[in-house]
């Protein structure tokens, strides 16, 4: 189970960071601990980039905020939304 981070701005949708982190955690079946430790596994980098997603997206959260709550420097937070957007997935 991800730990508690208490969200520091009101959320847009009604979610907090500990939600989407809890809820990528579970549909990844990664633990927080793979998150927060900078893990590069594949399937840890891809719950990453939709977590960076969803909180700037859903919870207005700036790159360096994000990156403090998964354990990562801001430029991965940067680049991985970024994949995203490219991607057209976001």
């Amino acid at each position: 189970m991800c730990p508690h981070f208490p969200p520091h701005f009101p959320p847009r949708s009604g979610l907090t960071i500990q939600q989407i982190l809890t809820e990528e955690c579970g549909q990844s079946k990664i633990s927080s601990q793979e998150l927060q430790h900078g893990s590069r596994r594949m399937a840890v980098s891809a719950a990453r980039r939709r977590i960076a997603y969803r909180c700037k997206e859903e919870l207005g959260l700036s790159a360096a905020e994000i990156a403090r709550h998964l354990g990562v420097h801001t430029s991965s937070i940067t680049r991985a939304i970024g994949r995203i957007e490219q991607q057209g997935l976001g």
